[in-house]
């Protein structure tokens, strides 16, 4: 009897104890109070805020840098076009003097599309509804520049006559062509009324006559200079650089370059060079005494008929836009300061008013053939 008292006395604390665990681990499983779900998800709702803050303004910034940089890169091709045709315009081959000297036998020899003595020519703040060289809906307000030089260069084999030409190519000369022959000393420049490859493997004869041809502008004279076999021929190249709508809706660079002949009213094919440009603007430096420096700048509606063969200098000012809307905070549209040659913030409504990023790009370049 005593041994079972002992037991059943030791017994009891260990169900009490383990009553006492089981209520501990009950209270430990107790959910959160209204209070403790309130505080979390406050504390949740600004963690996932500051989130998406850093989101929104990470992709913003990722945005303004996607639009400098297009833009950025689209004036760097720009430039780099426009300074590699500009500084070879009034190329002549052997000839270097094309200001001066060159017998100019077309009908039109004064035609700012053709005479190689004016290499560069532009229009200053066109109206849209102008049609230049043949092109139409030019952009308001913007300049058009016009660039000649030789291209396709050959040898000339023989000159049979003051009217027929032997040329050590087999392609590249065709019917209407403006065409330069050019040495050393002396240069002319005529239009082709035929040619033939097909007489001679290698070789192109062509020929011209003087009149009206088809396409004009013809010739009003033959040629009386006399090439031999160290003489270059060349046909003309006239690009038109001008701002029109492209292809994305937006206003664009494109280049025409004049496929047939004609005085008044050519007809050019255009390519869209860079979309995205609002406006350009060139200047024009003078060398009016002829000392190789530059007297003056002038736009185009200011240079004189006989100060064209006198630019030694363009300058080139450019306005692009980004291709996306929304960049900038407020609208912004800039104007054109002409007595400093740049484009400027304006501050005052415009059509041009939105949130697109815009920049400035400002540059000169140098004729080289001079």
């Amino acid at each position: 009897m005593k041994i079972i008292t002992r037991l059943s006395c030791q017994a009891k604390p260990r169900k009490q104890r383990k009553q006492l665990m089981q209520s501990r681990i009950k209270s430990q499983q107790c959910g959160f109070s209204l209070i403790e779900v309130m505080i979390s998800s406050l504390l949740g709702i600004f963690l996932i805020a500051g989130a998406l803050s850093l989101y929104s303004s990470n992709k913003d910034s990722y945005r303004i840098q996607q639009a400098v940089s297009g833009t950025l890169k689209n004036s760097r091709f720009i430039i780099n076009r426009l300074e590699r045709k500009i500084s070879s315009a009034g190329y002549s081959g052997f000839y270097s003097g094309y200001i001066n000297g060159t017998e100019n036998n077309l009908n039109t020899p004064a035609s700012p599309l053709w005479n190689i003595e004016i290499p560069v020519f532009g229009h200053n703040n066109v109206d849209s509804s102008s049609t230049i060289a043949g092109v139409t809906g030019i952009r308001d307000g913007t300049d058009v520049l016009i660039l000649k030089s030789m291209t396709n260069e050959s040898n000339l084999t023989t000159q049979a006559s003051s009217s027929s030409f032997t040329i050590d190519a087999a392609s590249g000369y065709s019917t209407g062509n403006i065409v330069i022959a050019t040495d050393i000393e002396k240069a002319s420049i005529f239009q082709i009324d035929s040619a033939d490859s097909a007489t001679v493997v290698g070789e192109t004869t062509v020929t011209l006559s003087v009149g009206t041809s088809a396409p004009a502008p013809g010739n009003a004279t033959l040629p009386t200079n006399l090439f031999d076999n160290t003489a270059t021929i060349g046909t003309l190249e006239t690009l038109v650089y001008f701002l029109r709508t492209g292809t994305n809706g937006n206003t664009a660079l494109f280049e025409g370059r004049l496929t047939t002949s004609s005085d008044q009213a050519a007809v050019t094919t255009a390519i869209e060079i860079i979309p995205n440009v609002e406006n350009i603007q060139y200047i024009y430096g003078i060398d009016t005494d002829g000392n190789g420096s530059i007297d003056k700048y002038s736009d185009a509606s200011t240079v004189s008929t006989a100060e064209w063969d006198q630019v030694h200098t363009i300058g080139i000012s450019l306005l692009l836009f980004s291709e996306n809307n929304n960049i900038t905070i407020n609208n912004n549209s800039y104007s054109f300061d002409s007595t400093h040659f740049t484009f400027t913030k304006d501050t005052t409504a415009s059509d041009s008013a939105d949130k697109r990023q815009r920049q400035v790009f400002t540059t000169y370049v140098t004729l080289k053939n001079l």
